[in-house]
């Protein structure tokens, strides 16, 4: 029997069936099976530059930064001059007592002005211990306390301020050479040769603060973006804890084996570097989760042009403005220098405000990680919820 094209209908149907049954050739198969491979990505094809816009902010946003940066640090040492310094003092029974202190005390007042804040202390050993072990004051003069009833004693602290035990000894030298009474000067906090200036607190803490938010910009520069959705806080945060310690150790041994300094404390100063560290980077933690680039710009406006120059390091906090000044002690920069001073100089007294004001920060830098990284896996929760509902 034969089909209309006069073949036999069995050769045509078995040529029909081979024809079903053969292997599509790549030639024959549908374009639409080859667009996905169009649309791929390719690892030459360079990055989406962002948007002209950003990029003029970002760098307007350098610039005031920059604007802030001398702002603050012009402010702060272009002319520093000292303003209600504190001098304690008191008198002995040879010195006339009570009376004598309140009369010396306002003497130097008025010859002083807004230099200098006298206060009269209860008794010699008080006004000793307001520089030396509470140190609220810059000297204590004690009236008769030289060893005769003409001979006056200064105490000065020159590891609280070497600027500021000049202008104690000068200020009170020229009252007594006035009055025609000898004066015999104590320094109660001398420093060492190898920190004549007393500086060295000042530059450990600005090396650790600068290694705390380094560390934590590095790391999260490295980390891919789902690297970094899914670190746990406390994973980072342990991190830079690790960080903050092995950089302390570096730092204290290259200050004692290269530069003579922190003799006899190097526990302390080890483990005061470290918490400097910890603190500025738990903060820059939570300040990049927070902003991302723009965090990184607040913690060096922070740290670095703020913290800095109203440390007390370079300059006392007596001899900054007065806004500056009095922000100081409560930064992290500034309890730094005060705690390592405390540690190194006044053998460890006066300690307890600038731990607990480092602590603090640390403490705030970590809950603010932590709560900052529950929010956004609570967030994410709530965002994968409908599509794992409808089973993509």
């Amino acid at each position: 029997m034969e089909d209309r094209t006069g073949q036999p209908a069995g050769v045509w149907n078995a040529g029909r069936a081979a024809a079903t049954l053969a292997p599509v050739s790549d030639a024959s198969r549908p374009a639409a099976s080859s667009a996905p491979a169009a649309h791929s990505h390719r690892a030459d094809v360079p990055p989406e530059r962002p948007p002209r816009r950003v990029i003029v902010g970002a760098l307007v946003a350098v610039v005031v930064l920059q604007v802030l940066f001398a702002l603050s640090y012009l402010g702060a040492f272009h002319d520093p001059s000292p303003h209600e310094v504190p001098i304690s003092v008191a008198a002995t029974t040879g010195g006339g007592g009570a009376g004598a202190a309140r009369q010396a005390a306002a003497g130097l007042e008025r010859e002083g002005g807004d230099a200098v804040e006298v206060r009269v202390a209860a008794d010699p050993a008080s006004a000793r211990a307001a520089v030396e072990v509470d140190r609220d004051a810059a000297g204590a003069l004690v009236l008769g306390g030289g060893g005769s009833d003409t001979t006056d004693r200064l105490y000065v602290a020159s590891a609280a301020g070497v600027a500021q035990a000049q202008l104690i000894r000068q200020q009170v030298g020229d009252a007594e050479s006035r009055e025609g009474r000898r004066l015999d000067v104590v320094d109660v906090a001398p420093l060492p040769q190898a920190d004549s200036r007393g500086t060295a607190p000042f530059y450990l803490v600005l090396v650790m603060a600068f290694g705390g938010y380094l560390g934590v910009t590095v790391l999260s520069l490295l980390a891919t973006p789902a690297a970094a959705r899914g670190r746990l806080a406390l994973e980072r945060l342990g991190g830079m804890a690790a960080y903050a310690l092995v950089s302390a150790v570096a730092v204290v041994a290259l200050a004692r084996l290269s530069f003579g300094l922190l003799e006899g404390h190097l526990l302390a100063a080890t483990l005061a570097c470290a918490l400097v560290g910890y603190a500025v980077a738990s903060v820059a933690v939570t300040l990049q989760a927070l902003l991302g680039t723009a965090g990184t710009g607040l913690v060096i406006l922070l740290f670095v042009v703020l913290g800095n120059p109203t440390a007390g390091g370079a300059v006392p906090y007596d001899f900054l403005p007065t806004p500056l000044g009095a922000v100081g002690p409560w930064l992290v920069n500034g309890a730094g220098v005060d705690l390592l001073r405390g540690l190194l100089y006044f053998d460890g007294h006066a300690i307890v405000r600038p731990l607990l004001v480092l602590a603090a920060w640390a403490v705030l830098g970590s809950v603010g990680a932590v709560t900052v990284s529950a929010a956004r896996a609570r967030r994410g929760r709530t965002e994968l919820a409908p599509a794992v509902a409808a089973g993509l």
